[in-house]
């Protein structure tokens, strides 16, 4: 095997890299209900209008304001992580961060969209954007992509709710040689799912858990399907929802550990959103 073939098989189940990272101010244009669990915020900025997305699942930092909280300058966060910049502040002067995918960019219009999944107040993300009105300001950190493409073939791709942005951006933007085999576990179609395209190919299978644990649904569904040989899978989601269909793809249907790509979205008891 060719060195540059090795090199794309390794890094198919790591993110990307940007090279051009910035933390900048951005306005709630709109505040849109498209589940009656999911808030869709619309963000707007001059530099998304430059802003070149690296795949459909690009994530990036919401850094939201406490309340009664004014941003504080972030012009010297420099790089993917503000972290570094944010402890350095006082608590009284250090916002929120939470990491959310695109779910949609409209560089004409300098714009993104965001879906976000809310569950009351557990999480500052989730207060944040429950609250939400158009005129607020929140700043928005790069970040990068994590689906690869150029690996045609059946592909599976897995999620739960949380990653259901990135899940219908995936189907939006398939290349013609790719048949995808995707898997989303959610609490409840009605309540949590905004919709999804439906491919032309393939197969969509959409489980609803209830109030079961993470993947008690989907993993089951996962080790029953009967599907052919695959030649990369995108898996994101719970913690351990992500960790055991990896284990499963890679010891089970004997995948490559460097064509599974999986990430821990959240972790069940800790805080998210």
């Amino acid at each position: 095997m060719s060195a540059a073939r090795t090199a794309e098989r390794r890094d198919a189940a790591t993110p990307l890299e940007r090279t051009d990272h910035a933390c900048f101010l951005v306005t709630v244009t709109a505040v849109g209900r498209p589940a009656p669990h999911v808030r869709r915020l619309t963000l707007a900025a001059p530099e998304l209008g430059h802003l070149v997305l690296l795949g459909p699942d690009e994530f990036f930092g919401l850094l939201m304001p406490r309340t009664g909280q004014e941003l504080p300058d972030l012009g010297v966060v420099r790089g993917p992580n503000p972290r570094p910049v944010l402890a350095g502040l006082p608590e009284e002067q250090r916002p929120d961060l939470r990491w959310y995918t695109v779910r949609a960019h409209r560089p004409g219009l300098g714009e993104v969209d965001v879906d976000v999944v809310v569950h009351g107040d557990a999480g500052p993300g989730s207060a944040w954007v429950r609250r939400a009105r158009v005129g607020q300001v929140a700043a928005y950190q790069t970040g990068t992509a994590c689906y690869r493409r150029g690996h045609g073939g059946h592909q599976v791709v897995v999620g739960d709710e949380t990653a259901a942005p990135a899940v219908a951006a995936i189907l939006e933007q398939l290349d013609d040689d790719v048949v995808p085999h995707v898997f989303l576990e959610v609490p409840s179609v009605r309540e949590d799912l905004p919709g999804l395209p439906a491919p032309t190919r393939g197969s969509l299978t959409v489980l609803e858990r209830g109030p079961g644990l993470p993947g008690s649904v989907l993993l089951p569904a996962l080790a029953a399907a009967d599907l052919p040989a695959l030649t990369y899978a995108w898996v994101a989601g719970e913690q351990a929802l992500a960790a055991e269909a990896r284990r499963h793809l890679v010891h089970v249907r004997g995948m490559p550990r460097t064509a599974v790509y999986f990430c821990a979205y959240w972790v069940l008891g800790r805080p998210r959103g």
